[in-house]
């Protein structure tokens, strides 16, 4: 399972005590401990008969270590009878079908081939007509320059590698989406003042000491780094606005989500500012107790929760918990402070509070003609990606999209 192990752990073992353990022994771990389970010839120490891969997304990037053990674990290079019974369960398989490398095997027995054969699972799709190529690191592959300048074209290749996996007999991928529909979202720009636009195109080392911000390791500002820094400049700069915009909401009766990506420049001054108005505020971020912190906000004490964590936690109105009684039944709305370069990501922060029937609508705040507006972009064409893989509802996400460019995407997707 996902972390943070210390919520997540706990979920799992509840469920499994509620639910009935089936005669099986059941060991629940993070990835952080799947080394755990290899002995010192790097192979599995244990033959599990099943094995259940949950938020399966985090096993995407072959070159990460935690996806070396899993793969090794669920045994992926050996024949479907010599290995574990695999389930995989995710909301968002990747940003495009070569992030699926977690199904390689599948892949394999859907097209009668050896795993080994799909390994190196972005090559294979290229050798099948994907627009795919290789990416910046070793082992990633990403949209080909033809498909990223083409909504239609990821579309339609993510809906054929799907459809690999729901028209065979029996099918091997479920979906069904949420009968109570996708979360409702909206875009809602902020124009710069005059002197928060001097702020933002200040100098790093200028804009970090006049906003009191430690320094942490290499401080320069190139390429990347200088994105990041400008990321950080936008939503520090604009974390009064996200506060009042809060506090607005709590007034109303609202208990509030706030997803953040960075700490120093987004969470830390979206909370202080809240709790500098007496707004209780639960800190799902940085160290702490973070299932004390989670329970403050269920149980209502707190109105607010800032968080990071984008998968594994429960966050919607009316949860069940294990003692029999309920979280607060309080409205939930949700916020994006920042928008986030990943997809992913963002389906799953929504998933926090709308889910089991419980409805939370989620707004996406960010500071317009900066670089926040580009993540934003990118951020809502991903979401689109995750969803088609599926054969999720686009159409709250299409209406977003068109916030930034109406001929962006095909009118055939939300049909």
């Amino acid at each position: 399972m996902d972390r943070p192990a210390q919520i997540t752990i706990a979920a799992w073992r509840d469920a499994l005590a509620a639910f009935g353990d089936g005669g099986y022994r059941w060991l629940i771990i993070s990835p952080d401990q799947l080394k755990k389970l290899l002995g010192r010839n790097g192979q599995p120490k244990y033959s599990f008969s099943l094995i259940i891969n949950d938020e399966a997304q985090q096993f995407r990037h072959l070159t990460a270590q935690r996806t070396q053990y899993q793969r090794r674990i669920n045994r992926l290079s050996a024949p479907p009878e010599k290995a574990p019974f695999v389930i995989t369960v995710t909301a968002t398989p990747g940003h495009h079908p070569g992030e699926y490398t977690y199904l390689s095997s599948l892949f394999a027995q859907l097209h009668d081939d050896p795993p080994g054969e799909w390994a190196d699972l972005g090559q294979k799709l290229v050798e099948h007509g994907l627009p795919l190529a290789p990416g910046w690191d070793k082992g990633k592959w990403d949209w080909n320059d033809q498909a990223k300048g083409s909504q239609r074209l990821q579309h339609q290749a993510v809906t054929r590698v799907r459809k690999w996996m729901t028209d065979c007999d029996p099918p091997v991928m479920v979906h069904r989406d949420a009968p109570w529909g996708p979360p409702p979202v909206d875009g809602l720009p902020l124009d710069f003042t005059a002197t928060q636009w001097a702020a933002y195109h200040q100098d790093w080392s200028e804009f970090r000491s006049a906003m009191r911000i430690a320094r942490q390791g290499n401080d320069t500002a190139r390429g990347r780094a200088a994105l990041m820094r400008f990321r950080q400049k936008a939503g520090m700069l604009r974390a009064p606005q996200t506060a009042e915009l809060v506090a607005a909401h709590v007034e109303r009766g609202y208990q509030v989500l706030v997803a953040v990506e960075l700490v120093t420049t987004a969470a830390d001054p979206v909370a202080s500012l809240l709790e500098e108005h007496g707004i209780g505020v639960s800190r799902i971020f940085g160290g702490g107790d973070l299932e004390t912190e989670r329970m403050r906000f269920q149980r209502g004490h707190n109105p607010v929760v800032v968080f990071n964590t984008a998968s594994a936690i429960n966050l919607q109105a009316s949860e069940l918990m294990v003692d029999g009684s309920r979280a607060s039944s309080a409205r939930r709305i949700g916020f994006f402070h920042q928008p986030r370069y990943s997809g992913i990501a963002a389906h799953q922060t929504m998933g926090r509070a709308h889910r089991d029937g419980q409805v939370c609508s989620w707004s996406l705040l960010f500071a317009a003609g900066t670089v926040e507006e580009q993540a934003a972009r990118i951020m809502i064409n991903r979401l689109m990606v995750t969803s088609a893989s599926v054969d999720g509802d686009l159409g709250a996400f299409g209406k977003l999209a068109r916030l930034f460019d109406a001929d962006w995407l095909p009118e055939s997707m939300f049909e």
